[in-house]
């Protein structure tokens, strides 16, 4: 409840009326777009004493949305539907918990939910004090909204191999949403000599802008990219090497040992935010995030029996590669590392790229355009309008809009182009059924940890009502 001072043991609130419905794009259960709906739902309630309600201003979304919606946690986590897509948001307090002291209704703060409980495209969202920052005045919402989850990974990410000792960092997937912040975080956090990157070649110009010292055609167009993979003597050239687009085991290769033998021996290594997450780093998230299993039983697995855990998920195999410097993370909602985030904003240190901006109308075509692996940079939903925006919109953005025009006569040019197009669409569609098939392996080998988990757990039930029938029949010997 809102408390602003109290009269005679009376609590005052200053809550605005508020309306019994919000917009919001939600999920209604696992599954394909089909499942994705824009539409009412009910406000969320009142605060809880370390917890604000905020009307959102503009909200992002991340593969971590459409990745949910297919079901990669499901066996894991708990869901509750209908769900609300996304992490990132931007907006004005309007409703206070008891207990909370750092934030006063009617301020603009940022920040990423904790966990899967809510999420933030919709109109209004309750969030845990913790989370939240001050957004800076002159910082628009749009640009505060774009960078909480991709600036926390990356940092969380980057810190892990203790990166201000390094020299030498390989960021893959420059031009992403993480990419393109780790780069600047290299530069204008942990003052990196020399950062290299993967692109596409025709997001080369956008990679180095972000302050890249080199810039690799993963494509393998560039042969100084495809020697360093072929040629020892190019091998072992990074002291950290940053995976976020699922290169880790060709980037591996060019891991150092250390840095040139002047860095400590604990530092450096490989991180990837990609891989299937390790069980240190799936405990770690639980705990920082304040999420609940879907199963009690979950928590003493992967306390318990890691190595199975890690050994289907890769982590051993990637460990020895890395000489056992090798992690993976995930990142949460983090108020102290968002305050960091916005006193670069404010510097200009870091500057997120905007792919596209979608009014909340048409959020589904915001997620496909995440879903398509094409969107370079951040993909954000407008909630409400903000003055102080001066982004230019992408032709992303305004395909929806182009769509609704009148058809024109193609042109043989445009009828070759629409060929290529429907080609590429074929082979894409060829990529995703072979991606599918991967996937049901994954599945069927996640199927046999969580039987195994149930199997631990009853063999714990049995050892111990074991224990019990033990105990009980030494009483009685004691009575005879």
């Amino acid at each position: 409840m809102t408390t602003e001072g109290e009269i005679e043991g009376e609590i005052v609130s200053d809550r605005p009326a508020l309306p019994k419905e919000m917009d919001a794009f939600y999920w209604t259960g696992f599954g394909g777009p089909e499942v994705c709906q824009v539409g009412k739902l009910p406000l969320p309630g009142s605060p809880g004493p370390h917890q604000l309600l905020v009307k959102v201003h503009y909200a992002s979304l991340n593969p971590a949305d459409y990745q949910q919606r297919k079901g990669e946690a499901k066996h894991l986590l708990k869901y509750k539907f209908p769900k609300v897509f996304g992490f990132d948001f931007s907006g004005d307090v309007v409703e206070v918990g008891s207990e909370v002291r750092d934030f006063k209704i009617g301020e603009e703060v940022f920040g990423m939910v904790a966990g899967v409980r809510t999420g933030t495209a919709a109109e209004y969202v309750l969030v845990d004090d913790y989370v939240c920052a001050l957004k800076p005045a002159e910082i628009p919402h749009h640009l505060a909204a774009a960078v909480p989850l991709v600036g926390i990974t990356a940092e969380k990410a980057l810190k892990k191999c203790k990166i201000n000792d390094m020299h030498r960092v390989l960021i893959t997937g420059g031009s992403g949403g993480v990419g393109s912040i780790a780069i600047q975080l290299c530069k204008a956090e942990f003052g990196i000599e020399w950062v290299a990157t993967t692109s596409s070649e025709e997001s080369r110009g956008l990679a180095e802008s972000f302050g890249a010292d080199e810039v690799f055609d993963y494509k393998c167009n560039d042969r100084r990219w495809a020697e360093q993979f072929d040629s020892g003597t190019w091998r072992h050239v990074y002291d950290v090497v940053f995976d976020t687009q699922g290169d880790s085991k060709q980037a591996v290769l060019l891991l150092g040992d250390s840095t040139d033998g002047e860095g400590p021996k604990d530092a450096g290594g490989m991180v990837s935010i990609v891989d299937g997450p390790s069980a240190e780093a799936a405990l770690e998230w639980l705990e920082d995030s304040g999420t609940e299993p879907k199963h009690s039983y979950i928590t003493s697995f992967l306390e318990n029996f890691s190595w199975l855990w890690d050994s289907v998920n890769g982590v051993r195999s990637m460990r020895k590669k890395a000489k056992g410097k090798y992690w993976t993370v995930i990142g949460t909602g983090d108020g102290d590392a968002c305050r960091r985030l916005a006193t670069m904003l404010e510097s200009k240190s870091i500057v997120p790229h905007i792919d596209g901006v979608y009014p909340l109308a048409q959020a589904k075509d915001a997620l496909a355009r995440v879903e398509s692996g094409r969107a370079k940079g951040k993909v954000l939903i407008e909630v409400i309008p903000d003055a102080k925006a001066t982004f230019v919109e992408t032709d992303a953005s305004m395909e929806a809009v182009e769509g609704s025009s009148e058809p024109q006569a193609s042109s043989p040019a445009e009828e070759s182009v629409e060929v290529a197009k429907k080609a590429a669409m074929e082979a894409e569609e060829a990529v995703k059924k072979s991606e599918v098939e991967a996937k049901t392996s994954k599945e069927v080998a996640q199927k046999g940890l969580k039987d195994a988990a149930e199997g631990v757990a009853n063999a714990e039930a049995a050892a111990e009502k074991a224990e019990s029938a033990g105990a009980t029949v030494e009483q009685r010997e004691e009575r005879l």
